[in-house]
């Protein structure tokens, strides 16, 4: 599963700072700002090495990446392509009947608990320019190949159709 490192970053902030969270871990951070402050360079370094390492790894090998951005928007369709990847025979109809009979409501946002606010692109809203900067230095190429917008401006045309399994593909060629 691969998914835009800001939203990352902020998801990762948000736990940390839950009251369940703090009572096994305590930290002197009371708010996920704070905690992001802090901890933003290192999460995203650690997302950069974490999805290098893993598409270098997958390559040659039968790996599928599934884009977290896309799950959200079409279940469905990454149900379906899923399927593809494992030889399975259902369509994307058929995905989607099935989906929506489990409660997985499919080409919509999820408002549960354990997702929080169950979608992506919060860090449009929740992330400083300084920090949206910072993240593009840091992981900006990574982001770039796998066709994430890098600045805020850029994203709001932006949508998660782009993503796609033959631009990773083309990315792990040029790592080799």
């Amino acid at each position: 599963m691969i998914r835009d490192p800001r939203d990352v970053a902020l998801c990762t902030a948000r736990i940390a700072c839950t009251p369940a969270f703090r009572k096994h871990h305590p930290q002197p951070f009371s708010t996920a700002r704070e905690f992001l402050d802090y901890h933003l360079a290192s999460l995203i370094r650690a997302w950069s090495q974490h999805v290098r390492e893993h598409v270098h790894h997958g390559y040659g090998a039968d790996v599928n990446f599934v884009f977290y951005e896309r799950l959200i928007d079409s279940p469905g369709r990454m149900i379906s392509d899923l399927q593809a990847y494992l030889g399975a025979r259902a369509g994307v109809e058929k995905v989607e009947r099935q989906a929506g009979r489990s409660g997985f409501a499919p080409d919509s946002t999820y408002d549960t608990p354990n997702l929080m606010e169950g979608g992506w692109g919060s860090w449009k809203t929740d992330l400083t320019n300084f920090q949206i900067q910072s993240v593009a230095q840091m992981a900006g190429d990574l982001m770039g190949v796998l066709g994430y917008p890098l600045e805020r401006e850029t994203a709001a045309e932006w949508d998660s159709s782009s993503l796609t399994i033959e631009v990773l593909n083309e990315f792990i060629q040029s790592m080799v």
